[in-house]
């Protein structure tokens, strides 16, 4: 009876634990960043070419035998697409050749598959894909594009998407992508699942906030503001351009003619006029054509951040204020200069032939890499983990509040396996106690009762024949 308890309270035990636990269902591919390699030369014009896109490059294995191939995530794409190698164009060299796979299946006229790995310690997928210009006489190379548009408007056969492929198979648990940066260059694409269930000690669910857009990519700030919190000025300057878009290829950030004429005002028109800054109008050159023109600031280092007029450490802080989860994002000197070689560039950039306030404000990888987001399709909605407490982002990982949960964490897995040996100790000594018992009943039974008077006949039986 009593061990028929005791597995009761274990099949309790075990269902409060399965019934409080969530299933993750994720995929986590690294990727670094398409890297640069200044030269002494290096200028405004290099600069924007090499910050303007940015290329976020993954790891796949691809075909049979696998071949080591780079991807790219591309924002403006929905389908699963290979397109011809162009080195000019995407600076990359480990690519995919249909012709050196006996896997390799052409179902349609732009339309392929072949088997797929994201992670190489899983198993290989054979998907479809979108395919430009394939030939089998020809021995073209191609670089495959994760479109993280889910389709809308095609089926799912005709535009393949890599994410809702897993989905429909059951292999991630929501419609929704992270690009997370561990160090300077690189990280992890995560999607599937929030990143709670990724890593709960660096994004407790306590810190996820959530904001809903407009449009795809789309987030409506309540305020934009330049911050000017020094010992010699405590000033907020509004800038009515609040309209803000997302956009994951872009290295920099693209602002509104009225941030430009503020900060020229405040901060860049004096630097600009002792000669320590430069503003450089410069044509942004891709596959070999002149696109839109851009204003570029760069500052030399010497006269930029020195000991003596550290300029650099003046800067006043850009924030965009959400009133919906009451929290402020700022963007500081640290966040918004890059130095290379002996200069030090300025991350937003400004279109030249516009009208005035004629622009929105284009996020890019300033702005996401600082602030981790999720973006789930279903809900049109955008989380962000931030440590309000601190006032700041949690971009390292290690706050209080992540290490409170990491010991809360600690604390109930001791406790339940403090639980699990007590069960099972009592268990393991209930079992030896009623074996004993059941060994004991066993002698017993093999042992001749006999009673007092039996004894005193004997006796007497005996007196009789010795007579």
């Amino acid at each position: 009876m009593e061990i028929n308890k005791i597995f009761f309270i274990c099949i309790l035990l075990y269902d409060f634990i399965n019934t409080n636990s969530t299933e993750s269902k994720y995929i986590s591919i690294p990727f670094v960043v398409k890297s640069i390699n200044p030269n002494p030369n290096y200028n405004s014009s290099k600069f924007l070419n090499d910050f303007y896109n940015n290329q976020i490059i993954l790891d796949l294995n691809i075909g049979t035998p696998p071949q080591k191939v780079n991807g790219l995530l591309d924002q403006a794409e929905e389908c699963f697409k290979f397109v011809i190698n162009d080195y000019d164009k995407y600076f990359i060299n480990e690519t995919y050749y249909p012709n050196l796979s006996s896997s390799f299946q052409k179902i349609g006229s732009t339309s392929a598959k072949d088997y797929i790995n994201v992670d190489k310690n899983k198993e290989s997928y054979f998907l479809s894909f979108s395919i430009e210009k394939y030939n089998i006489n020809s021995n073209l190379s191609y670089i495959p594009k994760i479109g993280l548009n889910i389709p809308t408007l095609f089926p799912i056969n005709t535009c393949p998407n890599l994410i809702a492929f897993f989905k429909k198979e059951n292999l991630i648990k929501e419609l929704m992508w992270t690009i997370e940066y561990t160090n300077e260059n690189g990280g992890n694409f995560v999607f599937g699942d929030d990143l709670t269930n990724y890593d709960e000690i660096k994004y407790p669910k306590s810190n996820y906030y959530q904001m809903y857009l407009r449009l795809k990519y789309f987030i409506n700030f309540d305020e934009v503001y330049i911050s000017e919190n020094s010992l010699e000025n405590n000033n907020k300057i509004n800038i009515n351009k609040t309209d803000s878009m997302l956009n994951i290829n872009y290295g920099v950030i693209i602002g509104p003619n009225e941030y430009k004429n503020q900060i020229d005002k405040i901060y860049f028109k004096e630097l600009i006029d002792k000669g320590i800054c430069n503003v450089d109008r410069v044509n942004y050159t891709f596959n070999g054509k002149k696109n839109m023109e851009y204003y570029i600031y760069s500052c030399n280092e010497n006269s930029f951040a020195n000991k003596k007029n550290n300029y650099y450490n003046k800067f006043p802080s850009l924030v965009f204020s959400s009133k919906s989860i009451e929290y402020n994002f700022e963007f500081t000197n640290k966040d918004l200069f890059v130095q290379i070689n002996n200069k030090f560039y300025f991350l937003i950039i400004f279109q030249t032939l516009i009208k005035p306030g004629d622009i929105i404000w284009y996020l890019g990888e300033p702005f996401y890499k600082k602030y981790t987001f999720s973006l789930q399709f279903d809900s049109k909605a955008i989380g962000f983990y931030l440590n309000k407490s601190k006032g700041i982002d949690n971009d390292d990982g290690l706050d209080d509040d992540n290490f409170k949960s990491k010991y809360i964490i600690i604390i109930i897995i001791g406790v339940l396996a403090l639980i699990i040996l007590i069960i099972a100790t009592i268990l393991v000594l209930i079992y030896l106690k009623e074996r004993k018992k059941r060994m004991n009943e066993l002698d017993d039974d093999n042992y001749e009762y006999v009673n007092d008077t039996s004894i005193n006949d004997l006796k007497q039986q005996k007196k009789l024949i010795n007579n």
